[in-house]
């Protein structure tokens, strides 16, 4: 999942900042800076706390390249990394193939933020221990520390989660129920982090516990997020590239498109073949005029709005599980050439014929 704007590529991954990481970052670096310039003046209080954001800033992306690094040594592509207000997110394209790689994939992050602990720690100790410098060092020390046990508590989507659902997979043998009981794990977990918030600002008159809460709300939210998710893989599962692929005959490459569009009465999952001169030559459907207006669709012919058999689009067998298949879409693929088990191009997949397919299926 990206998020934000894209500010760099590290190995491969590029990583993106999102709006709100933004906002905390310049929140952090004022309320670091009122901190440090007490002692050193504005501008080294200043240096400082650009420094500490940087660092924390820093930390998290360390985090989120241990568990990328790992899932690259696994086969796994790492589509991106994003950094946001609650914390960071690495995407992959598919789950670990087994149990143990999943447990050592969520198992990198934390041990990532462990060993910058030791080396801030180490940094700290060529210091005087009253020094601002030691200060700082053991503020990069308590935020690594922080990253590591925060991200072990055992509920989805945290680390600890995921080590759990891998434990769970590998001790059922039922990738499903990890994510079951990774998932309510999380949502208690969740729950009980809104209501210390909530507690925290009731008692105490302490508004930090609002952003407890909020941590707390997010990962309720994504646990069950996963049980939802994990649902509609088991459901795509069940389904082929076939099953999601609706070719309703053929057409003539001079049809207006306006004519074409009205016989098939706008219906965004229909496809035709479009023949010219005897010969398949393309694939139509009435959302390839959705870059014109209406008035103009009589303007073109069908062949002029197809998309060509021999396009320059991926292609995935007819075969192929619909699970394998939903993670290739992105905003550079937005849909794929079909191949018949004996090569030929015999249609177009995309996520609204995906959504259709769920639809009629449900």
């Amino acid at each position: 999942m990206k998020r934000g704007f894209q500010i760099g590529t590290l190995f491969g991954i590029p990583f993106y900042l999102d709006f709100s990481w933004v906002a905390v970052a310049v929140l952090m670096t004022i309320s670091y800076t009122l901190l440090f310039a007490t002692e050193l003046g504005w501008l080294m209080g200043l240096t400082l706390g650009l420094l500490s954001v940087v660092v924390i800033f820093g930390s998290v992306l360390a985090h989120e390249l241990g568990h990328s690094l790992v899932a690259q040594r696994f086969g796994i592509e790492v589509k991106s990394i994003s950094l946001f207000l609650l914390g960071g997110m690495a995407a992959f394209d598919k789950e670990p193939a087994k149990p143990w790689q999943g447990f050592v994939t969520a198992a990198a992050g934390p041990l990532v933020s462990v060993a910058l602990y030791f080396v801030f720690g180490l940094l700290g100790q060529t210091v005087p221990q009253d020094s601002v410098l030691s200060g700082f060092f053991s503020l990069a020390q308590n935020t690594n520390l922080m990253l590591a046990l925060f991200n072990l508590l055992p509920g989805l989507p945290l680390d600890g989660g995921q080590m759990l659902k891998a434990l769970v997979w590998g001790v059922t043998k039922d990738f499903n129920k990890g994510v079951q009981v990774a998932a309510v794990t999380g949502q208690i977990i969740g729950w009980a982090l809104v209501a210390l918030g909530g507690w925290v600002v009731g008692v105490s008159g302490n508004f930090n516990g609002l952003f407890l809460a909020l941590l707390g709300w997010f990962i309720q939210s994504s646990a069950r997020t996963n049980v939802q998710v994990q649902s509609l893989n088991q459901r795509l599962e069940k389904l082929t590239v076939a099953d999601s692929l609706q070719i309703n005959g053929t057409v003539s490459g001079n049809l207006p498109f306006s004519t074409y569009h009205e016989t098939a009465k706008g219906d965004l999952s229909v496809q035709h073949l479009v023949l010219w001169q005897d010969e398949v030559v393309g694939i139509i459907s009435p959302n390839d005029g959705a870059n014109l207006l209406p008035n103009l669709w009589g303007y073109y012919q069908v062949r002029q709005l197809m998309t060509p058999v021999d396009s320059q689009l991926p292609s995935v067998g007819i075969d192929i599980p619909l699970s394998q298949v939903v993670g290739r879409f992105d905003e550079q693929t937005p849909k794929l050439m079909v191949r018949s088990l004996e090569g030929r191009i015999v249609g177009i997949i995309s996520p609204e014929t995906i959504r259709r397919t769920l639809t009629t299926a449900a």
